[in-house]
């Protein structure tokens, strides 16, 4: 059985840009996993990066949706999923999800879900 290594991860993030930031965020998840963490998390609303005029402006564009089973198949976060499939780690990224009609705040991005979708978590 592998330890449980949980990395808390601190990068900067571009306001409204899911696709740039879901990349750094799977970068920073791999070296995370490369240093043996088996848990990597990130810093809340980290994919539309903690910009309350930006998640105003643009829900369109900073939120991702999520069918009514909760799962999130949004390309823009390809990069993550690749990530925990790459490196068998659990990632939680936090963003802003709409489940039918209603916002949820929190994603985990998991490899041993055998699946290359993301299960709502929160």
């Amino acid at each position: 059985m592998r330890p449980l290594t949980v990395a808390a991860v601190q990068a900067e993030a571009t306001p409204g840009d899911v696709a740039g930031n879901a990349a750094r965020a799977a970068r920073w998840a791999r070296i995370a996993a490369d240093q043996g963490a088996t848990v990597v998390v990130q810093p809340e609303l980290f994919l539309p990066a903690y910009d309350p005029p930006a998640l105003r402006a643009s829900p369109a564009t900073t939120d991702v949706a999520a069918d009514d089973g909760g799962w999130v198949a949004d390309a823009r976060l390809d990069p993550l999923r690749a990530a925990a499939a790459e490196r068998v780690a659990t990632l939680d990224v936090a963003e802003v999800e709409r489940v039918r009609g209603a916002h949820q705040m929190l994603a985990e991005h998991r490899a041993d879900l055998g699946t290359d979708r993301c299960l709502l978590s929160g």
